[in-house]
């Protein structure tokens, strides 16, 4: 009994020592990938980064309840969207629009232009989330 007792302690401990370890590699990570972003927010260009504050302006509109114009401001940033040459944030703000305002067929599309550029776990499993109400 006591050695049932002195094992169950010593895994425990060993969980809780390699956890912590685990954690720390998880913290470590998150703060490289806030590095990243930071640097890769750092060289837009001053027009991408105008438009992109411009949609998180838009976005306060659904913080605040008001959904209808939250919808109606989208669609009518999309022509500005378009426009945003940083690739990866133009295609983020896109897929928001067209998920936001129910443009499926559009994110549909977009989403296999980026499975044909990086193909991605997440990105082939969202494929299913944009066919299903095309059906």
């Amino acid at each position: 009994m006591l050695l049932k007792k002195r094992v169950l302690k010593l895994c425990l401990l060993s969980i809780v020592i390699s956890g912590g370890f685990a954690c720390g590699y998880e913290k470590n990570n998150f703060e490289n990938k806030l590095a990243s972003d930071l640097e890769k927010k750092s060289k837009l260009s001053a027009s991408d980064r105008k438009s992109i504050e411009e949609y998180n302006q838009i976005s306060e509109h659904l913080k605040n309840g008001d959904e209808i114009k939250f919808h109606q401001e989208l669609r009518l940033f999309l022509p500005k969207a378009l426009k945003i040459q940083n690739n990866q944030e133009r295609n983020n703000i896109l897929m928001n629009i067209y998920m936001q305002t129910e443009q499926y067929g559009e994110a549909y599309k977009l989403n296999e232009l980026q499975i044909e550029q990086n193909p991605t776990a997440n990105k082939i499993a969202f494929r299913c989330q944009c066919r299903l109400p095309l059906n």
